[in-house]
């Protein structure tokens, strides 16, 4: 369902650029570049998230990581609270789905993604200084 949802948005848009390029003379030119122009901020919104995530954690895991434990929760849970779910879910469901039907393991409860970056050319230095923020991100 998730495929066939996505071959329709990708149909869309590139008839709204083909529009967009002749003129808007079929109406969805325009509807196109309105999306089009919502990128920029819906970018800089998760940028901003993914930067502010490392200052979010130093200020309140004093008091939120003591509560989850107290409670018996995983203290990553809470950034969940305040993230927008950017696809990872569904990612891991259907890996999940694929693991159950297409290898026939029936006994997979749920798939955890783990993000690697492979870096090469830096300094040992950005490393270090990279490694706990910009190349940190949570399990999903």
């Amino acid at each position: 369902m998730n495929r066939i949802f996505m071959i329709i948005m990708a149909v869309s848009a590139v008839i709204g650029g083909i529009d967009r390029i002749r003129g808007n003379k079929w109406g969805y030119g325009a509807k196109f570049e309105e999306g089009f122009l919502f990128l920029g901020p819906t970018a800089l919104s998760m940028a901003g998230m993914i930067c502010l995530a490392p200052v979010l954690s130093d200020i309140l895991g004093a008091a939120v990581v003591p509560f989850y434990r107290m409670i018996g929760a995983d203290p990553a849970m809470f950034g969940s609270i305040l993230a927008i779910d950017m696809g990872g879910y569904e990612l891991a469901k259907e890996l999940a789905a694929e693991i159950s039907g297409y290898l026939g393991i029936k006994t997979v409860t749920g798939v955890r993604v783990l993000i690697r970056y492979d870096v090469e050319h830096i300094s040992e230095e950005t490393y270090q200084r990279a490694k706990d923020t910009g190349f940190s991100e949570p399990p999903v």
